[in-house]
């Protein structure tokens, strides 16, 4: 039976081919005894529920060989882990072909505006893999079947996701809270859940840390050290997707993280006008002392900003009513009223004839209302159990889709809860061979 997710990944995909731009990768393999000299830039321990990683760019400021090291230290971590990574490409495209290439080739566009240095690092990896041939199914990885997995919050759709942040009068302390629920689903066989991640990037003057899983080098999650969160999520429209000539929002975060040091400047950098993208989206970003949402609209519409950095003060939609003082939130959709009101989300798909339909898949309504709520009846100052149990909230029995406004929903991949004050971080992880639990369980996670 095709899952919700399935269906999406299909109806996104739309079957026409762009020009491709092919970027070269440089053509020396990897010494050996490179290897042996420089292993220790990598560090892979497994915490059974996910692999703490450290990449020290300190002690290898080559980006190539410490993508290689890493390659080769995830094989002997994770023995199947190609496998994994190639079965679970086939499950999102259900083994069409047709949509494998149409995937590589949006991801050929994008990845020509990607920091060379992040290519690297995943050209390191594939290296390491050492395979040529891109084949769907094949149980092997290359380097354009990773990139095109790294690219992917850039190239395909899912309308699910949800985060806020208090602070000051809300929280003890006055200390910044954020939380946020990143809802993606892990494949039939559980296969994104058996490789997640928590990956520091060292380098000389500052550290970076993502949320995520093996080998992906983007920001889906991630903080700097000097307490700049940032999480991301999709917020759709109905514009003809275009992937020529456009950048990718979760590597460009990246950099954003690696170059600011407030969450200001770091949202200032997403919203420069000059990097076009090729999906709208959100991006929540929070420092010790401020917290708002970058919306990124992929087009522009009259007499209306589309790109904002929303914040607790900003006028809001008709109907989207938030009630709460020293707290922000967002789900999959626009917010401010300066941008387009697109609460309600679809999906266009072509068939054969081309003929043009549209599929509601997702009314952000009711997660909006429910996030308000919630965080409205604390009327008490706000804790990190607080923060816990918001994100684990849902209404029936058991957690349904998001369009039911459970923000503790069936796709609930991954539960983050951050301090920014004191880099405090809490994570629930998806089970690696279950569904979710009725009530998903955090654990304290050491970034030092």
């Amino acid at each position: 039976m095709k899952t919700k997710f399935q269906y999406n990944i299909l109806l996104i995909l739309v079957l026409i081919f762009n020009t491709t731009t092919v970027l070269a990768f440089p053509k020396k393999k990897i010494p050996v005894n490179l290897y042996e000299k420089y292993s220790d830039c990598v560090s892979i321990i497994n915490c059974q529920n996910y692999y703490r990683v450290i990449l020290d760019f300190t002690k290898c400021s080559n980006h190539h060989i410490v993508g290689y090291i890493y390659g080769k230290k995830i094989l002997k971590a994770v023995p199947d882990f190609e496998e994994i990574l190639d079965s679970y490409m086939n499950n999102i495209i259900e083994g069409n072909k047709l949509i494998y290439k149409v995937m590589l080739v949006r991801s050929r566009n994008i990845r020509a505006k990607v920091n060379p240095i992040y290519l690297a690092e995943i050209k390191g990896i594939a290296e390491a893999f050492n395979h040529k041939a891109n084949r769907i199914g094949d149980k092997k990885i290359t380097s354009d079947e990773l990139i095109a997995l790294n690219l992917i919050p850039d190239i395909a759709r899912l309308t699910q996701c949800s985060a806020f942040a208090a602070y000051d009068g809300k929280t003890q302390d006055h200390k910044m809270l954020v939380g946020r629920n990143l809802d993606w689903p892990c494949g039939n066989n559980y296969e994104l859940a058996k490789i997640q991640a928590v990956i520091t990037f060292k380098y000389p003057k500052y550290t970076i840390t993502s949320i995520g899983i093996l080998s992906y080098q983007g920001a889906i999650s991630m903080f700097n050290n000097n307490g700049v969160f940032a999480a991301i999520l999709d917020s759709p429209n109905l514009y003809k997707y275009s992937s020529l000539k456009k950048y990718s929002y979760p590597f460009d975060l990246r950099t954003a993280l690696e170059k600011n040091t407030k969450a200001q400047s770091t949202a200032e950098y997403m919203l420069a006008k000059n990097r076009k993208y090729s999906v709208g989206h959100l991006i929540l970003i929070a420092d010790k002392n401020i917290a708002g949402i970058v919306e990124n609209n992929t087009k522009k519409l009259r007499n209306k900003d589309t790109r904002v950095f929303r914040t607790n003060e900003s006028d809001l939609h008709d109907g989207m009513e938030w009630s709460n003082k020293d707290t922000i939130a967002c789900v999959n959709c626009f917010a401010s009223s300066n941008n387009q009101d697109n609460r309600k989300n679809y999906l266009t798909s072509y068939n054969i004839l081309i003929n043009r339909k549209k599929h509601l898949i997702d009314d952000n309504s009711k997660r909006w209302v429910n996030l308000n709520n919630l965080l409205n009846k604390s009327n008490t100052i706000l804790d990190i159990k607080d923060i816990e149990n918001i994100l684990s909230y849902y209404h029936d029995n058991k957690p349904n889709y998001s369009a039911s406004g459970d923000i503790y929903n069936k796709f609930t991949f991954q539960s983050i809860v951050f301090c920014p004050n004191d880099l405090s971080l809490k994570v629930f992880f998806h089970p690696k061979d279950n569904d979710i639990p009725l009530k998903p369980i955090f654990e304290n996670i050491n970034i030092n």
